[in-house]
């Protein structure tokens, strides 16, 4: 091997780096100290603050106030009370099927004949829509009307009863209308005169019964009733849908669902098992800002609090409406609102703040604690390391709560 031919670049040499100068290490050391100061200083003094609430023993306080909600009225409450609203109607369909729980006696009514007189001087007239109370309680009508004569005075001064027959039947089929003989009364007739004019019956048979499944009245009113209380969600929901602002509220006690139209499959007393009923219906309904409502309330209650109470300053209180009057054709509504409150003992909170500036969080607990009607306090810190009240009062929140 050729030696002297080998270029030296290609012999493997081994480099040891040049020690960093100490200025640099000093560099880097005092920009972390400097980073740790920026930080501390930030956490410590600049960014940390506290919201503390302050929860005191409160007691209710309501008052009722007339309020008039408009839909033809807008911006701010005007004189009286009139108070802008919104006006919505939506419409809708509902349908379903239902069964027949009705009971008819579909069988044969008792009938039979009876002996009408008149012991008076005027004839009575008798129609098939006038009752016959029989002596046992049950009620009979006449087939065909009839006038009972008038009595007549005989040869010997004697009162002779005027006196015609009819045919009557039960008022409804059944066997308990089969009835021996007895009186019937005419319930029309003046009482004085009941034993003056009456009827008496033969036996009265030939009822039978037979139940059968019918719709009733109240299977229509309960069908009827069951589809608007599911349509009326639903119509509720589509004007929910239109509202733009989270505050305006509607109530249903604010609302109306109209019947448009009823369409049913069969009518009362008819022989069916089930049913189909349709409705259609209008939903009208006033909707008015709540937030608003309260604000304004509650500016007037404040009014009316003593000197040494008051109102929790996010404590916007609670509405119970009461509907006095309502056109909702015009948009108009009459309301009785009460407005209810949690009052608390005033508090001067520029007081709690000087004194609990600096403290450490038990410390400060230990302060707001012993002042009189607080129940209970609760910090919440922000950006912040030790759990210290800060000393600038601009980051310190007092909030009164009940």
């Amino acid at each position: 091997m050729d030696f002297k031919n080998i270029h030296p670049q290609n012999s493997y040499r081994t480099f040891t780096p040049a020690p960093t100068p100490p200025r640099r290490w000093k560099k880097k050391l005092a920009f972390l100290v400097f980073l740790a100061a920026v930080f501390y200083v930030l956490f410590v003094y600049i960014l940390p603050s506290v919201e503390v609430t302050v929860f005191l023993s409160a007691e209710n306080f309501d008052k009722e106030y007339d309020i008039t909600l408009d839909q033809n009225v807008s911006g701010e409450v005007t004189a009286g009370n009139v108070f802008p609203a919104k006006f919505y109607q939506v419409s809708g369909e509902d349908r379903g099927n239902f069964k027949a729980t009705g009971q008819k006696n579909t069988g044969d009514k008792a009938s039979g004949n009876v002996t009408f007189y008149n012991f008076t001087g005027r004839s009575q007239p008798v129609t098939k829509e006038m009752e016959l109370k029989h002596s046992s309680g049950q009620i009979y009508f006449l087939k065909n009307e009839l006038t009972i004569p008038a009595a007549q005075i005989s040869d010997l001064g004697e009162i002779v009863a005027g006196k015609i027959i009819g045919e009557i039947e039960a008022q409804e089929a059944g066997e308990v209308y089969n009835q021996k003989p007895g009186r019937v009364v005419i319930p029309i007739v003046a009482n004085e005169i009941q034993d003056k004019i009456y009827g008496e019956t033969d036996d009265l048979g030939g009822g039978t019964s037979k139940i059968t499944q019918v719709v009733s009245q109240e299977d229509l009113n309960n069908a009827q009733i069951d589809l608007s209380n599911r349509l009326s969600p639903k119509l509720k929901d589509k004007i929910k849908n239109q509202i733009k602002k989270d505050s305006e509220i509607m109530r249903n006690e604010l609302t109306i669902l109209e019947i448009d139209n009823v369409d049913k499959s069969t009518e009362i007393n008819k022989e069916v098992s089930d049913f189909e009923m349709k409705i259609n219906a209008t939903l009208k309904a006033l909707v008015y800002d709540e937030v608003v409502l309260k604000k304004y309330l509650k500016s007037k209650i404040l009014l009316d609090l003593p000197d040494n109470k008051m109102v929790a300053e996010d404590d916007l209180g609670q509405l119970e409406i009461t509907v006095k009057e309502m056109d909702l054709a015009l948009g108009v509504v009459k309301i009785k609102v009460r407005a209810q409150h949690k009052v608390l003992p005033k508090t001067d909170v520029s007081v709690i703040k000087d004194s609990i500036k600096g403290l450490k969080e038990q410390d400060a607990r230990r302060y707001v604690l012993s002042l009189p009607n607080v129940r209970d306090a609760r910090f919440v810190f922000t950006y912040n390391l030790l759990d210290k009240i800060p000393n600038n009062l601009n980051k310190i929140k007092i909030k009164v709560g009940n």
